[in-house]
């Protein structure tokens, strides 16, 4: 596909070569109350401005959306209905149990660490950054304190202690 002309094409062969990971380069012009929306949804996501544009855009078409993108939206959203007005201390611990736990989750989280079906470990640390700077965002709270986790069966060795209110150390 030429970004420098408009093309028309229905599903096949360029459609097919366009949608296997290529990006391309458009530039549209969009409202403002709309740019300044999606700018804050990709802060509050910790994800890009293209991410959040693309998996709409996706979306709406109803094409394939990006694992990454909807497991981070899917976060989001349970911890603000699960664990926004009551906050725990272990919340980041707690997602990823969830994460474990929950077949829809963790088909999303193992699709986007993977990299032609094999995990890949950049990857799964760049989204482990991404849901860590996520989490405080979504529920307003801030870290103190870091604790490891015991077991070996969890996706993370070890995470922060949030807390809604800083906590003034003496």
């Amino acid at each position: 596909m030429n970004a420098d002309r408009d093309e028309d094409f229905e599903d096949g062969p360029d459609a097919d070569r366009a949608a296997a990971g290529s990006r391309t380069l458009k530039s549209i012009r969009l409202p403002t109350h709309l740019v300044q929306a999606a700018e804050r949804q990709a802060k509050h996501l910790g994800i890009g401005f293209g991410d959040v544009v693309g998996d709409a855009l996706a979306s709406w078409l109803g094409h394939p959306r990006e694992p990454r993108t909807m497991l981070l939206a899917e976060l989001a959203s349970l911890l603000r209905t699960a664990f926004y007005d009551e906050c725990p201390p272990d919340v980041v611990r707690r997602l990823y149990l969830e994460i474990q736990n929950t077949p829809q989750l963790w088909d999303l989280y193992t699709a986007a660490i993977s990299e032609r079906g094999r995990p890949d470990e950049k990857r799964r640390e760049s989204l482990h950054i991404a849901i860590g700077r996520m989490v405080p965002r979504v529920l307003e709270a801030f870290p103190d304190g870091r604790v490891a986790t015991a077991e070996e069966t969890e996706l993370i060795r070890g995470y922060p202690l949030l807390f809604r209110t800083r906590v003034n150390k003496v």
